[in-house]
């Protein structure tokens, strides 16, 4: 974490100078996000664009090229110029892109729409922010700020925070909301090894479907249930296409959000896990 930016040694007045700090334990000091995070998220999107590019099939004419619609590049207000969400998505905007799905059923956006959570937060920076849309609705993460009654919010994969408040949450955190739970056949699991949906405190932990679980990180040995980075899940993802486990077709990735559901089996829950690390 040293070697990568994460934690440095620094006094108070050098500190505060730093907009994306998060809480220390002097003098060490932990930045929301490191130029090292930022750039293996980019290098990590760019691997699995290239893995589902060389496995289209032949088109002709070949399908335009998109450029990405993000968000309003000119709306700093809604996300800080300082903050990983504003400069990874002005990076991956930039480049032109022939494909829709880059997981099944889980696309890229092609309009400017409003962020689920922009119009429900007096301060838009503690939001989450959805980048990669999934059609229908899942279940709330327990610690964002309810939507609705129902406690349900659009699928999706999501950043956990712009600008994060607190030491054990990274601005390169995120969260895959799908439009359906798994984890109650006990295959699915957290990086730490816990089964998903499972009460820790509870006598008898029993595995219970959640929309929210896939990919997290469970206690890390450096923080407690830190959302996973972004890097790590668009790895997996490019991992799966690399090694056939998910088919290409004219639109990108084939097979439909429902193809996640394997994470809950005996077979494949090792090929929707992703290995321990802080």
């Amino acid at each position: 974490m040293i070697d990568e930016g994460k934690i440095f040694a620094a006094l108070d007045c050098q500190a505060i100078q730093e907009y994306e700090i998060l809480e220390s334990f002097s003098p060490w000091r932990i930045r929301a996000f490191s130029d090292t995070d930022l750039e293996k998220s980019v290098i990590s999107m760019r691997r699995l664009l290239d893995a589902i590019k060389t496995r289209l099939p032949a088109q002709k004419p070949p399908k335009e090229e998109k450029r990405l619609q993000w968000f309003d590049l000119l709306d700093q207000d809604f996300l800080p110029t300082s903050s990983f969400a504003y400069q990874f998505l002005t990076i991956t905007a930039a480049w032109s892109i022939p494909i829709k799905y880059i997981a099944p059923g889980i696309y890229l956006p092609r309009k400017l729409d409003q962020q689920p959570y922009q119009s429900s937060q007096s301060e838009p920076e503690d939001m989450p922010f959805r980048i990669f849309h999934i059609d229908g609705l899942g279940g709330q993460y327990p610690s964002w700020t309810p939507l609705n009654e129902s406690s349900t919010v659009p699928a999706g994969l999501y950043l956990s925070e712009v600008v994060p408040r607190t030491n054990t949450a990274f601005s390169d955190g995120c969260v895959l909301v799908l439009p359906y739970g798994l984890g109650a056949h006990g295959w699915a699991r957290k990086s730490d090894g816990e089964q998903m949906g499972i009460n820790p405190e509870s006598e008898h932990p029993i595995p219970t479907d959640q929309s929210f679980g896939l990919y997290q990180s469970g206690f890390t040995g450096f923080t407690d249930l830190r959302d996973v980075q972004l890097w790590k899940v668009l790895q997996s993802w490019a991992e799966r296409v690399e090694q056939g486990d998910w088919d290409v077709g004219e639109d990108g990735v084939a097979g439909g959000v429902e193809k996640f559901k394997e994470a809950d089996t005996e077979t494949h829950w090792r090929k929707y896990w992703i290995p321990p690390s802080w």
